[in-house]
């Protein structure tokens, strides 16, 4: 049961949050755009295909978590994880402006999560 938890939570959140990440998959790419955090005006088709990678990473995610402190974690993942899914089909790279902070974000909520792990 808690896995379908940490699933409904994660998935709702990042498809909550699809309209700004689908933003996003436009501007970060560009490596010129100073303001790229703002984002820039989306289409419905980039947003619902934003929304759905956003789904289906953010059960996956969730379901692994579950309802534990590993949640925050797996959710920042797959946050990050729905607008690079969109980038890297279009322009087949990662870019290091949003990985380096999703991955330090996430090694942060693992170490939170840690002690109450031991």
């Amino acid at each position: 049961m808690s896995a379908v938890v940490g699933a409904v939570i994660v998935a709702g959140v990042c498809v909550a949050a699809s309209p700004y990440l689908a933003r996003l998959t436009i501007t970060v790419p560009d490596r010129d755009n100073a303001r790229w955090l703002a984002g820039a005006p989306a289409s419905g088709k980039r947003v619902a295909l934003t929304a759905l990678a956003g789904l289906v990473i953010g059960a996956l995610a969730g379901a692994a978590a579950g309802w534990s402190a590993l949640l925050p974690a797996y959710l920042s993942i797959a946050l990050t994880g729905a607008p690079l899914v969109v980038i890297d089909y279009e322009h087949h790279r990662l870019p290091n402006r949003l990985v380096y902070p999703a991955a330090a974000g996430a090694f942060a909520w693992l170490l939170a999560a840690a002690p109450s792990k031991g």
